[in-house]
């Protein structure tokens, strides 16, 4: 089946308009506390796309591991995506989880900023998510997604003017129906 795409636009991957797509290591072992940098998991990423601000619920680990893994280091307008049991789930990084640490059960997506607009990528992610969860998802087990996957994964990308727009619409339609 080919695809058409419009006169401008090109066809590409997530990998390609990231600057990082990064699952964390391992996280077994490193101690938690009740403050300090929060860690997000799964269960913080919201339906509608938010990050949880129930900061309770959340466990903590110290400036210094956090400054141990600076690519699971959230920054403004990165995507985090559950790749173990909520698969598929993802959220964008607003500012208050600016820093914020993920968990293993999450992958960080930095979209370069010179390539794809962050809330175009967020907004593109939800067609990527569809094809990922009926092709890549591990049928047995524990639900799961690949970072070669993900990274593979096609985009059609519009030039970044034309996604500012796109985005700016889509936005604000989310707007109105939260």
């Amino acid at each position: 089946m080919s695809v058409i795409i419009p006169e401008g636009w090109s066809l590409t991957t997530v990998g390609r308009v990231c600057d990082t797509v990064y699952r964390y290591p391992t996280f077994y072992g490193m101690e938690t506390y009740s403050n300090g940098i929060p860690v997000l998991r799964g269960e913080h990423l919201l339906n509608n796309g938010k990050i949880s601000q129930n900061w309770n619920d959340y466990t903590y680990v110290l400036e210094e591991l956090n400054n141990q893994y600076p690519k699971t280091k959230l920054e403004l307008g990165d995507v985090v995506m559950a790749v173990r049991g909520t698969v598929g789930k993802f959220s964008k990084v607003d500012k208050l989880h600016v820093n914020a640490q993920i968990s293993p059960n999450l992958i960080r997506l930095a979209p370069n900023k010179d390539i794809v607009d962050s809330d175009f990528f967020f907004q593109s992610l939800f067609s990527v998510k569809d094809s990922l969860l009926q092709v890549s998802v591990s049928a047995t087990g524990v639900p799961a997604l690949n970072s070669s996957d993900i990274n593979a994964s096609l985009i059609t990308l519009p030039p970044l003017p034309e996604q500012k727009k796109i985005a700016s619409v889509l936005t604000s339609v989310d707007e109105v129906i939260e």
